[in-house]
């Protein structure tokens, strides 16, 4: 996680080989990297930027401004990149409407189905059920040797985070099913809506 890649490039640019660095590092905890920052480095990592510690979200939210942050009186969608805590009740108690109200079960006929024979005749279908949420991760391939080229700063590169974020709104404008991304390092996952027909919900 960024914590460990924080206290890994601090010891490798005080010094260290990556291995010694890796070794040093192993079986520490959140706090004994915390120490080992603020100690070693004069770093508190709880100082570092949102976006380093928390990763980056990108949503539609609900905002009664237009796109120069003038008031307008009818509420409107606006794609929105935050950095907060994703795991943490806040957000998402203020943003129920993001996932909805989702299916915890299928129902045929007005009957739920459970039945053995019932579940059989999905073995040769390959269309996704409605219950079931779409999530695509997108991850960056040879990123170690890409971001040698470009000379990214370590253990984070503002620079590159912010393109991965304008990347990411531009995708919730060409599929307007995806309703929430975060991302993360060198990733990006993306969920869409519960009852998308992306490409006529084929898993295959």
């Amino acid at each position: 996680n960024n914590q460990y890649n924080t206290c890994f490039w601090a010891l490798v640019k005080s010094g260290k080989t990556e291995k010694e660095a890796h070794q040093a590092l192993k079986g520490t905890s959140s706090k004994d990297k915390n120490k080992l920052l603020l100690q070693q480095f004069q770093v508190n990592y709880n100082d570092e930027p949102a976006m380093f510690r928390k990763g980056s979200t990108v949503y539609r939210d609900k905002v009664k401004t237009d796109d120069c942050g003038n008031p307008i009186k009818r509420t409107r969608e606006a794609i929105t990149v935050s950095n907060f805590d994703l795991i943490g009740p806040e957000f998402w108690e203020n943003h129920q409407y993001i996932l909805g109200e989702a299916s915890d079960y299928l129902c045929l006929g007005g009957k739920e189905k459970y039945g053995y024979e019932y579940v059989k005749k999905f073995d040769n279908i390959h269309r996704l059920p409605y219950s079931n949420w779409t999530i695509v991760r997108i991850s960056a391939c040879q990123f170690d040797q890409f971001s040698l080229i470009h000379s990214f700063d370590k253990p984070n590169d503002e620079t590159a985070l912010r393109l991965m974020n304008a990347c990411a709104s531009l995708m919730m404008e060409q599929f307007p099913d995806i309703i929430f991304g975060y991302g993360f390092d060198n990733e990006y996952s993306f969920v869409f809506q519960e009852k998308t027909e992306l490409y006529q919900r084929d898993e295959r």
